[in-house]
């Protein structure tokens, strides 16, 4: 294929590897387990859709396993299933639902992997007075539930805020607080819990949801 300077080159190794060359550097090979490995210096694609995991220079990337933006209005396996909108943002829990309490979900069949990274927005609303957000995961002794995220809020060290939901008297000076956390893990199950520190159980006068709940391994 082209000219004995530039042309590219086709062939199965003794191994089954197939490989595309040009000038007689590897470009492409993929083996007869079907693992791909591309050289070229520049790879564009439209999309990929990767379902063994993808390594690049060797490092392994990150996997979206799962999504939950609850934009349906569902809450699919959560033991608290309430969903709210607010501020254009779908959210599990929210204004009027979610004060003093913790809610948890169990997510199976992950793949083999060795990290596990979990991303998502906690939601203060209305008027927290120094109390915590957090979230949990079965990490700890013998599968044990523990605190791997927490942020402190207090609603009267905001200035000249903004009301985006709930009470229209208070305003969000924390309404969206990016959650992104990795931990070494390597079973075939998590389970994840959400909640506060709030100890009155008044959702109409300070509460807390969560959004775009997103799992990934590697």
């Amino acid at each position: 294929m082209g000219t004995a300077t530039d042309g590219y080159k086709l062939c199965v190794s003794e191994g089954s590897v197939f490989t595309i060359s040009r000038q007689d550097a590897p470009l492409l090979m993929i083996t007869n387990d079907s693992m791909v490995q591309i050289a070229a210096p520049e790879l564009l694609v439209e999309s990929l859709d990767v379902t063994r995991g993808l390594l690049v220079q060797g490092v392994p990337q990150w996997r979206m396993l799962s999504e939950e933006s609850f934009a349906d209005g569902t809450a699919e396996g959560w033991d608290a299933n309430a969903v709210t909108h607010c501020a254009g943002t779908s959210m599990l829990g929210g204004y009027g639902e979610f004060a003093q309490k913790e809610v948890s979900k169990v997510f199976s069949g992950l793949p083999p992997h060795s990290h596990l990274r979990i991303k998502a927005t906690f939601h203060f609303i209305d008027d927290w007075v120094g109390e915590s957000g957090y979230m949990k995961a079965n990490i700890g002794s013998e599968g044990g539930m523990t605190f791997v995220w927490t942020e402190r809020h207090t609603q009267a060290e905001t200035v000249n805020g903004v009301n985006l939901c709930g009470d229209v008297t208070a305003s969000e000076g924390k309404f969206a607080v990016p959650v992104d956390v990795v931990l070494p893990h390597n079973q075939p199950t998590v389970a994840l819990a959400f909640g506060s520190t709030i100890t009155q159980n008044n959702p109409l006068h300070h509460s807390w949801g969560v959004s775009a709940i997103e799992i990934y391994v590697r």
